[in-house]
């Protein structure tokens, strides 16, 4: 009995960290959209990519006069399609929580300076 309860229990921790896996795997991509910076949305297009196991991306904001790009980084998954990560550019730095669609076509985020005023919109939607 004491065997079946231990391959009970390695079973459960390993489809978990596999699961978890293929959640990261399924966010990889580029993804266009819009960011809410100073008084108005402005477009932006977001890649998300895997190395070493470790989920990262970089974002670039196209302004008026410019561009902005940034980096995301730290990701933490807080819910089956929900993570959140810190961002990082030339006006600062903060936290983005984004809200996946349930096949990683496109997300919902909102951003802030910390994690208790997420609330500026991010969004992208996935290219081919």
């Amino acid at each position: 009995m004491k065997t079946i309860k231990i391959i009970f229990i390695f079973l459960a921790c390993f489809s978990t960290i596999a699961f978890a896996n293929n959640i990261s795997l399924g966010v990889v991509g580029i993804y266009e959209g819009k960011v809410f910076n100073t008084d108005s949305q402005m477009p932006v297009v977001t890649t998300l990519h895997v190395e070493k196991g470790v989920l990262s991306g970089e974002y670039v904001i196209t302004e008026p006069d410019g561009i902005t790009r940034g980096e995301l980084f730290n990701f933490r998954q807080e819910s089956m399609f929900t993570y959140v990560c810190e961002w990082k550019d030339r006006y600062g730095v903060g936290v983005l929580r984004i809200l996946f669609a349930a096949n990683f076509s496109e997300f919902y985020g909102f951003w802030g300076y910390n994690l208790e005023n997420t609330v500026l919109v991010f969004n992208g939607v996935r290219q081919k």
